[in-house]
């Protein structure tokens, strides 16, 4: 039987790794960390500074950055051999800030997005993504596709993504939603 299971990802990171305190220790503890995961002898300045880079960069967008690196290199870590270097990890948290925590686009969602892009005529937002994923999950890509011919080319000076996604669910409520 399990105890003690951590509920979030930053108790499940303090409980393994301790908190730090301060950034000059927090940022010691994920140099530490990496050279641990990636099993190297040692961590390069050009790294160091890398990961200092990331850490100021999520930290000033008010995101939990010592958890979310820590969760980077988790990740890659597990990856073969020769993804396990830091070029693969500011990729991951690359991704992570431009479609949100955790992020990891399939094939199909890439399709759709790209697809939404053309008909629409606009750059698909974080906020957009989302709700595009989660109108994958109620109708399915087929639908989705085929809904998304079925929307305007219109352009202005706010989220017209945002707009246009709004616009797709309620068509595809409208058909889909009672049958």
């Amino acid at each position: 039987m399990i105890e003690n299971v951590a509920v979030s990802l930053k108790e499940y990171y303090e409980e393994r790794y301790g908190k730090p305190n301060g950034d000059r220790e927090t940022l010691d503890v994920l140099y530490d960390i990496f050279k641990d995961l990636m099993h190297y002898n040692f961590v390069t300045a050009e790294v160091k500074e890398g990961i200092s880079e990331y850490y100021r960069l999520i930290q000033n967008r008010g995101l939990p950055a010592y958890e979310w690196i820590l969760e980077a290199f988790h990740v890659v870590s597990k990856k073969s051999v020769e993804k396990r270097n830091f070029p693969y990890v500011i990729g991951m948290l690359r991704g992570w800030l431009k479609f949100g925590f955790g992020h990891i686009p399939s094939q199909e969602e890439e399709e759709i997005v790209d697809y939404f892009q053309e008909v629409t005529c606009t750059e698909v937002s974080s906020d957009t993504r989302q709700l595009l994923q989660n109108l994958m999950g109620r109708y399915g890509v087929l639908r989705m596709t085929r809904m998304i011919s079925s929307l305007p080319k219109e352009k202005d000076n706010l989220d017209l993504s945002k707009v246009m996604a709004v616009k797709l669910s309620e068509l595809l409520e409208s058909k889909y939603l009672d049958k």
